[in-house]
């Protein structure tokens, strides 16, 4: 019976080991994209900035906001939620910088 017993917790503690480590994957994995988002919102800025025009400006302030939610998110440790609003932002972020290109062409 001992055996038995020994037996079970090691393999739930094997479990929560694992279970531990994918917390911690998916935790990397939502700082990594959050650092994306950032580096593209950066670019974006300078972008922008040097040849932007009103509607750029606007998307690239939406971005801002949906990043600033997805670190809300992030440190309430919903990633999911995180995730997507970083997805969210990124994508803005492009548009602007292509909105930005639109702008500048004659």
């Amino acid at each position: 019976m001992d055996s038995t017993r020994a037996a079970w917790e090691r393999a739930h503690a094997l479990r929560a080991q694992e279970l531990c480590k994918a917390s911690d994957s998916l935790e990397e994995s939502v700082s990594n994209a959050l650092q994306r988002t950032d580096d593209q919102l950066g670019h974006a800025r300078e972008v922008v900035e040097a040849r932007g025009n009103e509607r750029a400006r606007r998307l690239l302030e939406n971005a801002q906001g949906l990043q600033n939610r997805a670190r809300a998110e992030a440190d309430a440790s919903r990633a999911r939620p995180a995730l997507r609003l970083t997805r969210m932002a990124r994508e803005q972020a492009e548009r602007a910088i292509r909105e930005s290109s639109r702008g500048s062409r004659p």
